[in-house]
């Protein structure tokens, strides 16, 4: 079973919420509280002209405060530019996911034996030894979201990066106005189109 890997140049650019500092980096390993997730590292995502990132649409939408404080005009961000040659595990499909585990599966001592049963998990200090990172891509997150085994939690398309040492290249940035407009009125509209009259006659049980 292969692991399918994607390159930093392929990645592209892609945004933190929030100011890097690569003094305060902590190395990525396993998180014995969360386990779906790695701990430390940097979780960043692929750069959206419109609307800067999948995780700042997403805060928006579930009104979700970050540990970075609210998402606001002006509010700092970091664009990133990774090593060309930079490794990152591809997770496009319930498929590469199983691949992973296959090879990197997390099963910690403590954890109680029901955990398991549930979900199966990575381990990430395994992976990140040989590994720069994972690319999450949006069709992966859904095709692993309500899975069994999951990656229920990482919420949207990530890349997350295990060591500064991909890091290349970074600015300074701040979240744009109309980021937050733009994302804001598809919001709106999505939600009149489900108040709209007609959706609710064609979705009424008979």
């Amino acid at each position: 079973m292969k692991i399918r890997t994607v390159k930093g140049k392929e990645v592209g650019l892609v945004m933190f919420l929030g100011e890097y500092d690569p003094k305060k980096f902590k190395k990525a390993g396993n998180d014995t509280r969360i386990i779906v997730k790695p701990s430390g590292g940097l979780w960043a995502c692929p750069f959206v002209p419109d609307k800067g990132s999948k995780w700042i649409e997403w805060c928006i939408d579930n009104d979700f405060v970050p540990m970075t404080g609210d998402i606001d005009a002006d509010s700092p961000v970091t664009f990133i530019r990774l090593k060309d040659k930079a490794k990152f595990v591809l997770i496009d499909s319930f498929e590469d996911l199983a691949n992973v585990l296959s090879r990197f599966e997390y099963r910690p001592k403590d954890a109680p034996d029901v955990v398991f049963e549930l979900n199966r998990y990575i381990n990430y200090e395994k992976l990140f030894s040989k590994f720069d990172g994972i690319y999450l891509t949006d069709r992966g997150e859904s095709a692993t979201r309500l899975t069994q085994p999951s990656m229920y939690g990482w919420d949207v398309e990530t890349v997350f990066v295990s060591d500064k040492s991909a890091v290349k290249a970074t600015i300074g940035g701040h979240i744009e106005s109309r980021w937050i407009d733009e994302i804001k009125n598809k919001h709106d509209e999505l939600i009149r189109s489900m108040d709209d009259e007609g959706w609710r006659e064609k979705t009424r049980c008979t």
